[in-house]
């Protein structure tokens, strides 16, 4: 069995991602300088610490391969739509290395597909404020209204696993075995005592020797041994656990399923109207200005907002705090299955005190935002 994990890029490795760039001319064309450097590069860098988008073209598994050409759809539906500053939006998406960074204009690109895709005029990203300084995210026009738009992509809380357990996923993706495998352990509460007790989240030197270990013990596993699953991983954190199910004839790297039954807290109310709050800094009392929350890295968040109970804190919470110049607070997740598309949209807060609301043009933008998929 052939496993190997590519913690740098080889000469090899850097020959297949710019042969593979070729696919996807729009990401070629904002991450051209990236990868001219790389190509020229006599010592290739960690995998981590480029571009998410190179590190989707050198792992290019089937997810990867799937948000390469949802990325490229929805850069090229951008490209055919004029807006004041829209070379500056694609800009940023080449220059986000960082995570966070990368994250936010991600959601920026998802959200402006997605106005865009329905019809709705952007006119400009970053505009200038009034006052001269303080720049939204997007001036959108509805009919004869137009709307100042504010996104924030929240992190998850700094207690949740989830980053942990997709910073090691995605490790395990990358190796070369060609098994299906299923990864335990990733519960903030243990459950051997009902889940009343909370455990520490794993340190990144023991992700790193679960990933080490797993390669070695793969190494001696046969067919006919599997389903199976492997001795302890990391002796300082045992909870971590995987069960190796299959062999798969036609995979090249690792198909990697999370067995994790409760990684995250409950759902932190003010802590997200505080940064909604925040974001109301750039807004001006003149404008109709709405909020949108993209809660796409949280997880499975949809059990939240689904949720009567957390809805009414949140309404209950918005209503004692939302300053007049917030007129709505929007919020949406996106669909990893189909065309990159928002969905989970719902309407957290309206500010039933402006005239706005009985605008038709308004109206049938929150028809819109609370259809079904389209």
């Amino acid at each position: 069995m052939s496993i190997k994990l590519k913690p740098n890029f080889l000469s090899d490795d850097v020959k297949e991602v710019l042969t593979r760039a070729q696919n996807y001319p729009l990401i070629l064309q904002i991450l051209r300088r990236q990868l001219n450097y790389l190509s020229k590069s006599n010592q290739f860098p960690p995998i981590d610490q480029l571009h998410p988008i190179i590190q989707w073209l050198n792992c290019y598994c089937p997810k990867c391969t799937d948000w390469l050409d949802k990325m490229d759809r929805v850069l090229d539906r951008i490209q055919s739509c004029n807006f004041l500053n829209k070379q500056k939006l694609l800009r940023k998406l080449g220059r986000g290395k960082n995570k966070v960074n990368f994250r936010s204009t991600r959601s920026e690109l998802l959200l402006a597909n997605f106005l865009i895709r329905n019809g709705i005029d952007l006119l400009e990203f970053e505009p200038i404020g009034k006052d001269g300084g303080k720049r939204t995210d997007f001036k959108v026009s509805l009919g004869c209204i137009d709307i100042a738009v504010e996104l924030i992509t929240p992190n998850p809380p700094y207690y949740d696993f989830t980053e942990k357990e997709n910073l090691l996923l995605e490790k395990l993706m990358r190796i070369e075995s060609g098994l299906s495998i299923e990864v335990c352990g990733f519960e903030l509460y243990d459950s051997a005592n009902r889940w009343k007790t909370r455990v520490e989240p794993p340190l990144h030197k023991h992700i790193e020797e679960i990933v080490s270990n797993f390669i070695e013990y793969i190494k001696y596993i046969s067919q006919d041994q599997l389903p199976k699953e492997l001795p302890t991983l990391c002796g300082e954190y045992p909870r971590i656990r995987i069960i190796v199910n299959e062999k798969l004839s036609n995979l090249r790297h690792t198909k990697v399923a999370s067995g994790a039954s409760r990684t995250g807290e409950e759902f932190p109310i003010y802590r997200i109207t505080d940064k909604i709050l925040q974001e109301s800094k750039h807004l001006s009392p003149d404008d109709v200005n709405f909020v949108f929350v993209d809660f796409s890295y949280w997880n499975r968040i949809d059990n939240f907002l689904g949720s009567s109970f957390y809805e009414e804190m949140l309404i209950e919470a918005f209503e004692k705090n939302m300053p007049l110049k917030i007129d709505g607070v929007f919020s949406y997740i996106t669909n990893n299955q189909i065309n990159a598309e928002l969905i989970e949209r719902r309407i957290l807060y309206l500010n039933s005190i402006k005239p706005f609301v009985i605008q038709s043009d308004i109206h049938r933008f929150l028809k819109l935002w609370e259809s079904e998929t389209s």
